[in-house]
């Protein structure tokens, strides 16, 4: 039975990440506590409460999964499969449909795609960075309805809203280019922004993570004004608000991919949360749905699913 089987092979997993993020208790190792008291002292105190990590499911069975986005009717979740090392251009990758509940629906769902890693779902489909195109996806059927060629050859992350239209960050540079009125353009480029990973638009300006030195950016849309709101999140991946979740008081969940989910207090103070990296688990391109963080994890090839709660 697919469902005996995917507890079978990810058991060993989920008992691991059980005891690492522990169910409905504290979300840190020693290893990872200890390091994020060093690092409160560093830069201001650790007062605020640090949101609390349970551990729901694993599922396995993927190749390199590295982004997930929620489906228009919220009953599955699309995940991309870079398949081959992120600089692939082989057409082995894919995008795979999976359940709410941690079972898998289909896995090629979409394919021929060269190691697509962000997405973001419009009314007109899915949108996916792909290396070297941002590629459109008809959500009915899985089938390419386009590529769009971009200048960047690390294309990695996409973010959309009705005014801005879709967002594609370049890794591999220092820019975020803008598909908008089916026309392609420079959004903003700078050298703080080197090596920057995943985007977001929340609350009209546009979040990003960079990979070098671990900050997280704020971007102002109309002046293109950079603000740094915190760093040291070496390798940093993506960042997920936690606004919605009752009785925080705001800020952010960052995963760097090497495997650590950090918090962001709203005054920009950064804690570990939690530390996979020996295990090893990587954390990738995150994402938050109501109370539920969704962590692709590149190695061992798994999506976890995690409840985020305030300290009872």
């Amino acid at each position: 039975m697919q469902q005996d089987s995917r507890y079978r092979s990810a058991g060993a997993m989920l008992a691991a990440l059980f005891i690492v993020a522990g169910c409905g208790g504290s979300s840190s190792t020693p290893e990872a506590e200890q390091a994020s008291q060093d690092l409160a002292t560093e830069t201001g105190s650790a007062s605020t409460a640090l949101p609390v990590l349970e551990a729901l499911w694993v599922l396995d069975g993927f190749a390199e999964p590295e982004s997930s986005v929620l489906s228009a009717d919220g009953t599955f979740y699309y995940v991309s499969n870079v398949d081959g090392g992120p600089g692939a251009m082989g057409g082995a990758g894919f995008i795979s449909r999976i359940s709410t509940d941690g079972s898998m629906l289909e896995r090629d769902w979409a394919t021929g795609l060269n190691a697509p890693k962000g997405m973001a779902l419009t009314p007109d489909g899915l949108f996916v960075a792909d290396n070297t195109a941002l590629v459109h996806i008809d959500t009915a059927t899985g089938a390419i309805i386009e590529r769009i060629d971009m200048p960047g050859n690390g294309l990695n992350d996409v973010a959309a809203s009705e005014t801005m239209g879709i967002l594609v960050t370049n890794a591999a540079g220092r820019e975020i280019y803008q598909y908008n009125n089916e026309m392609v353009s420079l959004f903003v480029e700078d050298e703080r922004l080197k090596g920057l990973n995943g985007v977001l638009i929340h609350d009209g300006m546009v979040l990003t993570v960079t990979m070098p030195g671990g900050e997280l950016i704020a971007i102002d849309p109309e002046t293109k004004a950079l603000t740094p709101l915190a760093s040291r999140m070496q390798n940093a991946d993506m960042v997920v608000p936690l606004d919605e979740i009752e009785g925080l008081a705001g800020g952010y969940i960052v995963s760097s991919w090497p495997g650590v989910l950090w918090h962001v207090s709203p005054e920009g103070e950064t804690r570990m949360l939690q530390d996979t990296r020996s295990v090893p688990i990587m954390m990738n391109d995150i994402a938050l749905y109501g109370d539920v963080l969704i962590a692709p994890n590149m190695n061992p090839g798994t999506v976890t699913a995690y409840r985020v709660t305030a300290p009872r």
